[in-house]
């Protein structure tokens, strides 16, 4: 491990020494999901992700492992198949059920509140049940499935 760690080290050095730039790392592709808005995502009127808190916190990961960043706008139905066929390397603002694939998982950044919104004049919720029968929205493309087992499909 030592002699492999070493030649590893001397192939970097000699790289620097004999004055030959290093090539530079590939950019780190981060998935935009479309089905995103503010303040997670701000897309342009051509699609192109310009704002919200996947670009600064993708910019941020990057500079952190000094590589540049690129970002990948699609459908949120795409994202495990475009990470699965190596399309992207990275996404933020998901929840491992929300996607089919075996990734690695970073821990959380943020807690999964697991609320839901209302009209500042509806009753106040003791359980998730109490909606039952009653319609929810929901994001496209991703499943729920603390409320699907509370409230079935």
């Amino acid at each position: 491990m030592r002699r492999l760690a070493a030649l590893l080290l001397a192939t970097v050095l000699a790289g620097t020494a004999t004055g030959q730039p290093l090539p530079s790392p590939p950019p780190l592709r981060f998935v935009a999901a479309t089905n995103n808005a503010l303040p997670i995502a701000e897309f342009d009127a051509n699609g192109r992700l310009v704002g919200g808190m996947v670009k600064d916190l993708g910019e941020l990961i990057a500079a952190g492992l000094d590589r540049p960043v690129s970002f990948v706008p699609m459908a949120g139905k795409r994202v495990s198949a475009a990470l699965l066929a190596g399309e992207a390397d990275a996404v933020c603002f998901v929840l491992p059920e929300w996607l089919q694939g075996d990734f690695r998982w970073t821990r959380g950044l943020i807690p999964d509140a697991s609320l839901v919104a209302a009209h500042a004049d509806a009753p106040a919720l003791k359980t998730l049940e109490q909606v039952a029968g009653q319609p929810l929205g929901t994001v496209q493309g991703y499943s729920y499935p603390r409320a699907e087992q509370a409230l079935g499909k």
